[in-house]
């Protein structure tokens, strides 16, 4: 691992800041070895799949994830090779992140509304995955992005999960508030200055400045107004980022709490695992629950901090009233809120993935289709491909074809029937193969293969 030379500024505000509790993290971000790296379990799969890697224990705030490690010293091939990975059936994300799957799961037993979530800032799309988790049977979760270079790992990260309930789009995190009191739930993973990530990013070092942090609290403001704005009244909110100074965390969220639009939470996170309360490091916040920091050295992750509130009641704009009771006493199906949203949403937003699109271009099955058959085929999706004549022969792969497939390569196999065929690994759909006589397409997409 690389040497770190933390900034002076960085130390001398986290002393202030943090008091008591700054050496032991400043000494953890000096450590030479970051946290342990996560792997979330998405699919059912033999573990074998996933050759090379080791698991050397359960997250206990998300159960399907496991820390794990490699079993080769110097081994480095990369994790989409595998192709467990490329059909959807696990993720690798941050562990500290992974305590959204306890908050939500808590917010889903108490009974909070789940039909119409928006993760803000979504890409590169782990904590998508994690909302989709918790969403209702005929909810429906827009993924939204405002960098366009971020949205193609956030594409691919939907696409593999096959789902016909989330929506991908491109907008400015502001525009939101042209459609106010909409949304049950949003996860705001805003953009900050990234101290979290000082033990496995070196840039994040270099980048870092007093200013930058400056400039990071000047782009949250309008991004978390606009999200409560077009938050409904009663609807919950996440707050996180990956940093640790007070003004892009408690300092950001403390004055809507204190004039009343929003509404700290009741929820606690157990001792054991690690978490620090937000009010034992910033004495200015009122409540041991509702907002916690993971420091490194705490918790065996990097740095993280999060926040759960409620827009209050009687927030509503009465003009937009009619709207909101539509929205959530009259619609029922997940059909029905893609079009209002369609119908109310902001001219700005673009749409890149309008749920599950069922073709690439005229005549070929798209890749979200791909990993929407196999055994995550339901009887909705065979029924409308049965009415639109689209028929396919399904094909298991092992090692070596499963690799060489991934690699792009036209494999000549007997199997192979003349039009399309599914290729599946552990009956999860990976990609589309073409053959058409002796003439043999592999439509695996160019962007994702693997090179040996």
């Amino acid at each position: 691992m690389f040497s770190r030379n933390l900034p002076r500024p960085f130390l001398e505000r986290l002393r202030v800041e943090f008091g008591p509790a700054a050496e032991d993290l400043i000494n953890e971000l000096y450590s030479t070895e970051p946290a342990p790296r996560t792997l979330r379990v998405l699919e059912e799969i033999d573990p074998r799949e996933i050759r090379g890697l080791e698991s050397i224990g359960v997250v206990p705030w998300c159960p399907t994830a496991q820390w794990f490690h490699r079993k080769r010293e110097g081994d480095t091939q990369p994790i989409h090779f595998h192709p467990g990975y490329q059909a959807g059936a696990w993720h690798v994300q941050e562990a500290s992140g992974l305590v959204l799957d306890f908050l939500l799961s808590k917010f889903r037993s108490s009974g909070l509304p789940m039909n119409l979530i928006m993760d803000a800032c979504a890409a590169p799309g782990g904590k998508t995955l994690t909302l989709l988790e918790h969403l209702a049977p005929e909810g429906l979760l827009v993924a939204s992005e405002p960098q366009q270079d971020r949205l193609e790992t956030l594409l691919e990260t939907v696409s593999r999960t096959g789902s016909s309930q989330v929506i991908v789009t491109n907008a400015d995190a502001t525009v939101w508030a042209e459609v106010p009191n909409l949304w049950d739930g949003i996860l705001v993973d805003i953009p900050c200055s990234g101290e979290g990530m000082f033990r496995k990013n070196q840039d994040a070092i270099k980048d870092w400045s007093l200013g930058k942090c400056e400039a990071c609290s000047q782009i949250q403001q309008p991004i978390l107004a606009s999200l409560i704005q077009s938050l409904r009244p009663g609807g919950w909110m996440i707050y996180c980022t990956c940093t640790f100074g007070f003004s892009e965390n408690t300092a950001m969220i403390r004055p809507w709490i204190t004039s009343g639009v929003m509404e700290l939470m009741d929820l606690q996170i157990p001792d054991e695992w690690g978490f620090i309360p937000a009010s034992a490091i910033d004495k200015d916040w009122p409540v041991k629950s509702s907002a916690w920091w993971a420091l490194p050295g705490k918790v065996a992750g990097e740095g993280f901090f999060c926040a759960v509130m409620r827009k209050a009641q009687g927030k509503a704009d009465s003009s937009y009233e009619s709207a909101v009771a539509l929205s959530h006493q009259s619609i029922s199906s997940v059909e029905e809120r893609t079009a209002f949203l369609k119908a109310h949403w902001p001219k700005q937003v673009k749409i890149l993935r309008e749920r599950l699109s069922l073709w690439s271009k005229e005549g070929v099955p798209s890749q979200d289709l791909a990993h929407a058959l196999g055994r995550r085929r339901t009887s909705a999706l065979q029924s409308q491909l049965d009415a639109e004549g689209f028929d396919w022969h399904e094909i298991p792969l092992e090692d070596p074809l499963v690799s060489w497939y991934l690699q792009g390569q036209p494999l000549q196999m007997g199997d192979l029937r003349d039009g399309w065929n599914l290729m599946t690994y552990q009956g999860l759909g990976l990609g589309w193969m073409h053959k058409n006589g002796v003439r043999v397409t592999n439509y695996f997409p160019k962007s994702r293969r693997i090179k040996r």
